[in-house]
């Protein structure tokens, strides 16, 4: 019941000591962004596919693919 009491007169306290200062919204902010120019190459190879990929990827061959040669 102690207890009880200590935490109530503490939540008060906090309430009331809380409540002195003016709430001010800051400003709304949106991050810079700087994307790279849009430009495109086109993947082709023996396998049945192409496609165009932006010129900073870098298109190449999965470790995992156990031997088959079309998966990037």
């Amino acid at each position: 019941m102690t207890i009880l009491k200590g935490l109530l007169v503490f939540l008060f306290f906090g309430l009331f000591v809380s409540c002195g200062n003016e709430y001010t919204p800051k400003p709304r902010g949106y991050f810079k962004i700087d994307l790279p120019q849009k430009s495109y190459q086109t993947y082709q190879s023996d396998c049945a596919f192409s496609f165009d990929y932006p010129l900073y990827a870098k298109v190449v061959q999965d470790k995992s693919a156990n031997g088959q040669p079309c998966w990037l």
